[in-house]
């Protein structure tokens, strides 16, 4: 009776063991396939640049069934551009097997960075009749700021007298891929201060990526600022550039301010004037009415003084 009570408690083992067995087998929990990626991968999309990146990730494959080979395929989605896994494929045999593959990305030149981008790597195993989802895992792809502007002058060049003052109107553009701080200075403005030129130093401004700013820069010339023409070399610096690895950036723009002396626009009219003054056409009638008012006064006293009434 004993021994009857021993046998149907192995077989009630035995059919146990074979259930989970078979459950295990078609739930897949003996094997197990994860990806592992960086955090975060960054990318230059300066013009010029290519505006892809790689990095590396790892497939790891752990299995009871050392004898059954498992085959990953692997797949990646991206929230932007294009993206593609080398190998795209591994075969594991073994217990605990891992295999380092490379993940290439491309994101289009002059990318904002505003935007939230990810890179999702995923894909399915096969083991034998069995089969399931690779853990996947994600990265963040970080776009690289770049720093640029561009900045002209719809008037570069002016002219005043000695002793009065013009203002200069510049436009600032922000043509990088993030918002960015400027600062608008004279580059040269100890050597035009000598000639006693006056140039107030500018505030920094604030230009949201893809937008501009029209800015004012006032001059003054002395009234014993020598006259001729001055350059002003205007530099824009990136603020923001100042902290990056690929160094400060700044654009510089010239103007020209021409300086003429005090009191000439009145030489000026009075030359002018006397050019008209002076015109033949213009002469030859004031003579001729002179001429004429002249014999008309001189017979009218000569027949006066003959008594012959007017």
């Amino acid at each position: 009776m004993r021994r009857a009570g021993s046998i149907l408690v192995f077989a009630m083992i035995f059919l146990s063991l074979l259930s989970l067995f078979s459950i295990s087998s078609k739930a897949g929990v003996f094997t197990e396939v994860t990806v592992e990626v960086p955090p975060a991968c960054e990318v230059d999309v300066s013009p010029g640049s290519s505006g892809i990146a790689t990095l590396q990730g790892t497939v790891t494959c752990q299995t009871l069934n050392t004898l059954t080979p498992v085959s990953v395929t692997l797949e990646a989605t991206s929230t932007i551009g294009w993206v593609t896994i080398s190998p795209g494929g591994v075969i594991f045999q073994g217990s605990h097997q891992s295999e380092d593959i490379n993940i290439t990305i491309g994101v289009p030149i002059t990318t904002s960075t505003t935007g939230d981008y990810t890179c999702t790597i995923s894909g399915t195993w096969e083991q034998g009749p069995t089969t399931g989802p690779v853990n996947e895992d994600s990265f963040q792809i970080l776009i690289k700021s770049y720093y640029m502007m561009t900045i002209y002058s719809e008037t570069p060049l002016k002219e005043v007298k000695q002793g009065e003052s013009t203002d200069f109107n510049l436009t600032v553009e922000n043509t990088g891929n993030c918002d960015d701080d400027y600062q608008v200075e004279v580059h040269n403005v100890e050597e035009l201060e000598s000639s006693n030129l006056l140039i107030p130093k500018l505030p920094k401004l604030t230009v949201e990526e893809g937008c501009l700013r029209n800015i004012q820069l006032p001059v003054d010339a002395s009234s014993d600022t020598p006259t001729g023409e001055y350059q002003i070399n205007v530099r824009v610096t990136s603020c923001k550039s100042e902290g990056s690895e690929d160094g400060i950036v700044f654009e510089e723009y010239p103007l020209v301010l021409k300086v003429k002396k005090g009191g000439e626009v009145k030489d000026e009219i009075s030359s002018k004037i006397g050019e008209t003054l002076f015109d033949p056409m213009i002469l030859i009638p004031i003579i001729v009415i002179v001429i004429v008012v002249i014999v008309v006064a001189v017979l009218r006293r000569s027949a006066k003084s003959q008594g012959v009434p007017s």
